[in-house]
């Protein structure tokens, strides 16, 4: 799953130092949360180090001054400066051209992005993760109207995260099913050895099975299924491990 940093949102909306490291403290819980998911993929914009925060002082000052600190978060460091690297959409949107896209628009607001993540997330069916108080993108679901090669102009809707509760309610949910109780199983049905906490961990380790509602997840030791209720919430079970398909049971096991 794709979530692009949304450059656009950096838009000199900070009246100094104290107000930028407000707002990256949040875009870094925000991160935190995004962990969770294990088919993560995070890129931005290759001009996301330009963009000012406030009157000439950009991204990139900010990250000379966020790596001086004492009490800096040394993880985000290292993933906010490979967004400066790395991980810009126009190499993944040139390695699209492979898949025969030559040629794309992207309008918000009436004005063509198509050098933006914004045009990357409508092309990726990613997510966007805009910084707090950028006024254009605090707003949790953003419309564009994107256009490739020579097909016609699609209208697309671009979930958009600037805060943190946004990037957490993407977590899959452990929802306790009372057919599953140690104690008062149904019958025929596995009862769940774990506790909530437990089990929500287990679930958060999960991988998705491809083409299927199920989750399967090997948490200390035991194969663990979830089942989807199709709402964001599963509830799950131990399985034995020959239930567990191959290819799932072989990605397990490498992680």
């Amino acid at each position: 799953m794709y979530f692009l940093i949304n450059e656009l949102s950096f838009a000199n909306q900070f009246s100094d130092t104290y107000d930028v490291d407000q707002g990256m403290d949040t875009l870094k819980n925000i991160l935190q949360e995004l962990k969770f998911l294990r088919d993560l993929k995070l890129i931005t914009h290759q001009g996301l180090g330009d963009r000012e925060l406030y009157s000439e002082f950009t991204v990139r000052d900010w990250l000379r001054s966020y790596s001086s600190k004492r009490d800096k978060d040394r993880d985000f460091l290292i993933l906010f400066s490979s967004f400066l690297k790395n991980k810009c959409i126009s190499e993944t949107l040139d390695e699209e051209f492979k898949n025969g896209l030559y040629y794309w628009e992207c309008y918000f607001n009436e004005v063509n992005h198509f050098s933006s993540s914004l045009a990357g997330a409508a092309y990726l069916e990613g997510n966007l993760v805009s910084i707090q108080k950028s006024g254009t993108f605090d707003t949790p679901l953003l419309t564009v109207h994107f256009k490739r090669n020579e097909e016609a102009k699609e209208r697309i809707c671009i979930h958009n995260l600037y805060e943190v509760d946004h990037a957490r309610k993407l977590r899959p949910q452990f929802i306790y099913h009372p057919k599953h109780d140690l104690l008062g199983h149904w019958h025929n049905a596995t009862p769940m050895n774990l506790n909530s906490d437990e089990a929500q961990e287990a679930l958060e380790q999960s991988v998705p099975y491809v083409g299927h509602t199920q989750r399967f997840s090997l948490y200390k030791d035991t194969f663990y299924e979830f089942k989807s209720d199709n709402s964001g919430g599963y509830h799950g079970y131990p399985v034995d491990e020959s239930k567990v398909p191959s290819d799932i049971r072989k990605l397990l096991a490498d992680l």
